[in-house]
Order: C-alpha cells, then sequence, then structure tokens
C-alpha cells in the first residue's frame, strides 16, 4: 500500500511534479527509523513538500510479529537449530539478527497457535 501512496502523492503534490519534470525523482528514502530482527521500518520523503511516508520491509501478522522473523525462526527450529544458529548465520550475511526476547516471544506465539490446533 505505501507504494501506491507515495506514487500518488507524488503524481498530485505540484512540487514533486516540477522535480520530475526536470529529471529529479520526487520520492527520497531518507533513513532506517528502527530496525526489528530482519525486518525494518524505512522513512522516504517527497522532496517537494516534505511529507513523510513510513514503511515495514516485511507484513506483520495477526500476532504483532514481521512475516520474515517468523519465517527464519520456524526455519531455525526445523532444522534442529536455536536461535545462536540463526544470528552466527545473519551475522556471516552481514544482516541483522534476532533478539533473545523476539525469538522467546514468536517461539511461545507459535507454540500456543500449533497447540490450539485439533488434532483428529
Amino acid at each position: 500500500m505505501i507504494l501506491k501512496e507515495t506514487c500518488m502523492h507524488a503524481a498530485t503534490c505540484e512540487t514533486a511534479k516540477g522535480l520530475v519534470s526536470g529529471g529529479i525523482a520526487p520520492i527520497d528514502l531518507v533513513s532506517e527509523v528502527n530496525s526489528y530482527g530482519l525486518a525494518s521500518i524505512l522513512l522516504a520523503k517527497c522532496l517537494g513538500c516534505n511529507q513523510a511516508f513510513k514503511f515495514d520491509t516485511s507484513p506483520r501478522l495477526e500476532s504483532g510479529n514481521f512475516d520474515v522473523n517468523v519465517r527464519a525462526l520456524w526455519g531455525t527450529l526445523i532444522t534442529g537449530n536455536g536461535l545462536s544458529h540463526l544470528n552466527e548465520l545473519l551475522a556471516v550475511l552481514d544482516s541483522p539478527g534476532l533478539s533473545r526476547k523476539s525469538f522467546l516471544d514468536i517461539e511461545i506465539k507459535n507454540k500456543q497457535l500449533v497447540e490450539s490446533i485439533p488434532t483428529g
């Protein structure tokens, strides 16, 4: 949704339209606001009017956790590993790891979800 929102803004902001006609991209990725394991919240701004747009690099699930972090946890557990192995792999990839608190939070929520599934 954020891509649609920023594109619509760039198409309707008069100052941004002027930048585009001069060959300048009207939306600039300013910074990473925060990082949560493998997910980040990024900040983009319109160079015409300075309107800010925040967006997540991964969708959030109903649990509130980022999808990419849940998938990383599941992949780690399924292969018989844990947080240390996951973070070591991510460090080799020069990627931020998951905190112990986040890992345990996701693990507990997923365990509760699995236990709530009726077994024939």
